[in-house]
């Protein structure tokens, strides 16, 4: 039968003159035509509401950066500072590390050479494309104000050729994490360490904030062997929330619960009376825009009774509540962390709180002793698997005593409020009665800053290997520093070996080769055949690299768009996945 031919069909189904086959055909018919009809009408309308969120997306991104950045990519909004630094005040000795947005330098002041600093680089550009920026303002107000031994002090900020310049103190010895892989700790020094971190704590929590991103990485050890803690772009100070159209903090308010489905069991903190940024902002986190109407404030009543009774507020109103109170609920559960450090709360979707940091403590506390972390796994899916129900198991080979293993499971509990130190004031759990713990016994708590630590000669820590700044080849580093290198030293002496051995790989469907195998910290595996080890294979790693187990022996890996399996030989007990994602974790971008 012709689809397109209906009058005959019509005529017909009037008339009741279709057969059943004639009649299954007209229904199939029918049916083809409603279902194409509605996959096309969906499809128009889903092209015309991506182009309206792109357009909106766009226009929003492009106010954002007007707000933010004028014409030249120059801040709009001035880096509060102690000193009026500039970047001609210093001279750089040595290149220190890289991170994700920037590096960081050693330098020295020219016109008082003996005063030695670290001076942290981001990246104007790539911080706004992430949505990063305020971190920097952050970082740089919050230390500011701060005041603690074991925080690490800031001396001035400035911007300078689309980089914002942070600077501060410079640590010779490295951070925690290197210590720990390098040493193993008797318990005197692993005590002594714990209390530094656990003044650290008990300052944060006084000043009611929350650093959200504590790990060995983030701890540096200063000349004397003390402690502090840097990184501060994540802290959350609760009560208050981060302006980032002002790059302030502002005080949130407390209104009645407005009960919702997308903010069920979230505080409701918000102040509708102001003009937020966060509203503008959330576009970004890839939900609906409100119309601009949403914007409008119309007052009924008086403020004190919009503060007692939610009632009093006007529909619009209760709509830029709801959505502000989103964004601000969504912000202080974002997930922040390194996988085995981060709290069950975190990875439950529940705001980070004082327990959250008292969480971390415990896990380094753990790993300190036992070389390792509590909650490790393969995968960090897994990883998190074991955090949200966390069992706490002490290798029998490592002998610590009970006072250390009875702190550490008073601590990684899942409940944050019923971690030891993670409490509320004047309760069982707050950090007066973690102090108090037996395991502290002995610890002189007002003057620790003061005493060396313990066995301090027994221990390697990181040395800066200084770089001659006298030597006459200068090598540029195309933003406007110049770095004096020394001749003498190899490039490649700073690329550290992981791993070394044999292993196969897949070359044809049934055919495995053997070759040889290096894990570095580039990081990369080069691969070579046994008898030609001038014949390399490079395979660079990133964090969008991929490792799989198949099975016992076999693990596949996906990087640069390409699958290779690995297949372990015979008597080797090398955990090659285990290895490929804590050199990624470390060193991948």
């Amino acid at each position: 039968m012709d689809i397109d031919n209906l009058s005959s069909i019509k005529f017909k189904d009037e008339y009741h003159l279709y057969d059943e086959e004639e009649l299954d055909e007209v229904m199939q018919i029918n049916d083809e035509k409603s279902r194409i009809s509605k996959k096309e009408l969906s499809r128009v309308k889903r092209t015309k509401t991506d182009a309206n969120e792109n357009n909106q997306k766009e226009q929003i991104l492009l106010k954002k950066r007007h707000s933010l950045l004028d014409e030249n990519n120059s801040l709009t909004i001035k880096l509060s500072s102690k000193e009026n630094y500039t970047k001609d005040d210093f001279e750089v000795i040595t290149f220190i590390g890289k991170g994700a947005y920037g590096t960081v330098l050693k330098v020295y002041l020219k016109k008082d050479p003996s005063k030695i600093y670290a001076i942290k680089k981001l990246d104007i550009n790539s911080l706004f494309s992430v949505n990063r920026l305020y971190q920097a303002y952050l970082e740089n107000d919050i230390l500011r104000e701060l005041d603690n031994p074991y925080i690490v002090k800031t001396y001035g900020a400035f911007e300078a050729e689309g980089k914002i310049h942070l600077v501060m103190d410079f640590f010779p010895k490295g951070d925690l994490s290197y210590f720990l892989k390098n040493n193993n700790l008797k318990d005197d020094i692993i005590r002594f360490y714990a209390a530094e971190m656990v003044l650290f704590l008990e300052y944060m929590q006084s000043k009611n904030l929350v650093h959200r991103d504590l790990k060995p990485q983030n701890i540096m050890i200063d000349e004397k062997g003390h402690l502090k803690v840097i990184d501060f772009g994540t802290v959350r100070k609760l009560g208050f929330y981060y302006d980032r159209r002002e790059m302030k903090f502002k005080e949130e308010k407390v209104f009645e619960r407005i009960d919702s489905e997308d903010i069920k069991g979230v505080k409701n903190i918000v102040n509708p009376d102001e003009e937020d940024a966060d509203v503008d902002d959330y576009d970004d986190e890839d939900e609906d825009e409100e119309d601009e109407d949403d914007d409008e404030n119309n007052d009924n009543g008086n403020k004190e009774n919009k503060e007692n009774n939610i009632n009093d507020l006007n529909e619009k109103k209760i709509k830029k509540i709801k959505k502000i109170q989103k964004v601000r609920a969504r912000r202080s559960m974002t997930f922040v962390g390194t996988a085995e450090y981060i709290s069950p709360e975190v990875i439950g979707d529940r705001p980070a709180e004082f327990g959250t940091d008292i969480w971390a403590f415990g896990v380094m506390l753990y790993e300190m002793y036992f070389k390792t972390t509590p909650f490790k796994a393969i995968t960090p899916y897994l990883t998190f698997r074991n955090i949200e129900k966390p069992k706490i198991k002490f290798p029998e080979d490592i002998k610590v005593k009970d006072d250390a293993k009875d702190l550490i499971l008073k601590i990684l509990v899942a409940e944050p409020k019923k971690r030891l130190g993670g409490g509320e004031p004047n309760t069982q759990y707050d950090i007066a009665n973690l102090k108090k713990h037996h395991y502290f016994k002995g610890i002189k708590w007002n003057n620790l800053h003061n005493i060396d630590p313990p066995g301090m000669k027994n221990y390697k820590y990181y040395e800066c290997k200084k770089k001659s700044i006298y030597k006459d080849e200068k090598k540029d580093t195309s933003d406007g520093y110049v770095v004096f290198e020394d001749n003498s030293r190899n490039r490649s002496s700073n690329i550290r070996i992981i791993k070394e051995g044999i292993i196969k790989k897949k070359s044809t469907w049934f055919h495995y080769e053997k070759k040889k195998i290096i894990l570095d910290s580039t990081p990369r595996i080069i691969l070579s055949p046994i008898n030609e080890p001038k014949t390399q294979k490079e395979i660079h790693l990133d964090k969008k690299c991929k490792v799989t187990i198949v099975d016992e022996t076999c693990f596949d890996l996906k990087a640069n768009g390409k699958t290779y399996r690995f297949k372990k030989i015979s008597n080797d007990e090398t955990n090659w996945v285990e290895l490929i994602f804590d050199t990624i974790e470390q060193y991948g971008k």
